[in-house]
């Protein structure tokens, strides 16, 4: 099979509230949809959506190199052998010398299309084996009080996880928001906690102290230095996620006193090399947790496969992350069943593409 049409959509999706990243808050979601047809009469789409603050590359250059693969990409050839995708899929579904975004959302694409001409879930094509659900944790945000009620919330609603973000305020606060959340809920649901790289040493330190005795399941990137967090973990012995760092990280450097590696494929580079950080991490003993970037309903089910084919069935992911929009780029955007995606549900989904939401773009 062949490539024998692609297109570049962008799209705008407005936030219920706007969301902070890093230094910045942004009121709406901008990214780019590509959509590749086979010479089968095949189609697959994919999410570009850099995230600001986190990506290396800005849409405008994401926007840029796409239009420019046009031409490279037209008539490549789509391997229909499922077996040897499987074997080679690092190779087939490549994100080398492209940027990160823009790889995972052209193999992506790639993937539903060879989703679509076997009549198999993406999730099938990643690996033989998948689960059929997925269970998510619950990111939570506000005031104390809200936080506490969103998380009875989450439990009720069969969350197995929440998430909530620390260092935007002194630690002494950080510590006393995580303190209140595990006593009010009896320490029966696990806390993941994302410091996003702003606690210095001693401020991470006595955080974990202070929170030893809490249901913490981790902490995602305690530290402004990196550097620091062997020490900060024999220390402390704080349960320790990498999400930022593994962009400058290999598969095979990854440090074995990790909890967890939070993966990004916006971020990373694709689908393909989530895959290999995976498995770097399942060979330690380190969970691989699969987690979105504010991309679109078509970016998520595609994270939603790659979680089903790689992930362990009692490892929540941190993919619900919809809820924070106005709209979405799918008329039916998935909806979260008893604190899981449903890999059935995700499929009917993709059928749904508003195309009036999208504004085609038809050259340079």
């Amino acid at each position: 099979m062949r490539v024998d049409e692609f297109h570049i959509y962008e799209y705008r999706l407005p936030l219920k509230q706007p969301l902070r990243l890093k230094d910045r808050s942004v009121t709406e979601r901008r990214g780019l949809l590509i959509k590749i047809t086979g010479s089968s009469g095949h189609s697959g789409w994919g999410d570009v959506a850099p995230l600001p603050g986190f990506s290396l590359e800005t849409l405008a250059e994401a926007r840029t190199q796409l239009l420019g693969l046009r031409e490279a990409i037209d008539s490549t050839v789509i391997h229909e052998d499922l077996a040897l995708v499987r074997r080679e899929y690092r190779e087939k579904i490549s994100a080398e010398e492209l940027h990160p975004s823009v790889g995972f959302g052209i193999g992506t694409a790639v993937l539903n299309v060879l989703s679509a001409y076997h009549g198999v879930p993406p999730a099938e094509v990643i690996g033989p084996t998948h689960r059929n659900q997925i269970p998510l944790n619950a990111l939570l945000g506000g005031s104390d009080d809200e936080l506490i009620e969103a998380a009875y919330q989450a439990r009720e609603r069969g969350y197995r996880a929440i998430k909530i973000k620390v260092g935007r305020s002194a630690v002494a606060a950080d510590i006393a928001t995580v303190r209140r959340l595990d006593e009010e809920l009896g320490g029966s649901v696990p806390i993941r906690v994302d410091a996003n790289q702003n606690w210095d040493y001693d401020q991470a330190l006595l955080f974990a102290k202070a929170t030893s005795r809490c249901n913490i399941e981790y902490v995602e990137e305690p530290l402004d230095d990196p550097y620091l967090l062997p020490d900060l973990h024999d220390e402390s012995g704080l349960p320790i996620a990498l999400d930022e760092s593994l962009v400058d990280t290999e598969p095979g450097e990854l440090p074995g006193y990790l909890s967890a590696v939070i993966l990004k494929p916006t971020v990373l580079g694709g689908l393909s090399m989530a895959v290999q950080m995976a498995e770097a991490a399942s060979a330690l003993g380190v969970r691989p947790i699969v987690s979105s970037s504010f991309e679109s309903g078509v970016g998520i089910i595609a994270l939603s496969n790659l979680a089903a084919a790689l992930g362990d069935a009692d490892i929540p992911c941190g993919l619900d992350t919809l809820g924070w929009f106005e709209q979405d780029v799918l008329t039916n955007p998935p909806t979260v069943i008893n604190g899981t995606y449903q890999l059935e549900q995700l499929e009917r989904c993709m059928n749904t593409i508003d195309m009036s939401r999208l504004t085609e773009i038809a050259d340079a």
